[in-house]
């Protein structure tokens, strides 16, 4: 199988709605412990969440590749040269942010903020759609 190939399939996983909802779901379950992340500490907690993290990342993609029949450091050999390579067209700029994407994953920093803003996201959310004390009397047919 080509580099082409292997990158494709992976690149195809990421897509996949397993995918999406595995991370998805550790996302929604975990992004509350970096609601008051200062960006300067670092919590204990946090670093055991992102390790966890990278473990299921790591194996999922780690199977992909192994029934394609490649291993996680010829992949990332591909990586490395795909990224050098200039674009030849909008598919390449569309594997290059994936890969990009794939590669905030090892980054503690990045996993931090994109939690936080995760967090943010979800606390903007429910207090935006939270019922005010108004809503719950008129419910309550009170005025």
């Amino acid at each position: 199988m080509s580099n082409e190939d292997v990158i494709d399939r992976i690149n195809k996983f990421l897509k996949s709605a397993e995918w999406k909802h595995t991370v998805s779901t550790f996302i929604d379950s975990h992004c509350h412990f970096f609601t008051h992340d200062d960006g300067e500490d670092i919590d204990v907690n946090m670093y055991e969440i992102y390790k966890n993290f990278c473990d299921i990342v790591d194996g999922l993609v780690g199977m992909s590749l192994q029934e394609i029949g490649s291993s996680e450091e010829e992949f990332i050999d591909m990586l490395a040269d795909k990224m050098r390579q200039p674009d030849v067209g909008p598919r390449d700029k569309a594997m290059k942010e994936m890969l990009t994407s794939l590669m905030t994953f090892e980054n503690f920093q990045d996993f931090r903020v994109m939690m936080a803003d995760k967090a943010a996201s979800k606390h903007n959310f429910a207090t935006q759609h939270s019922p005010t004390g108004n809503d719950k009397k008129k419910k309550n047919g009170k005025n």
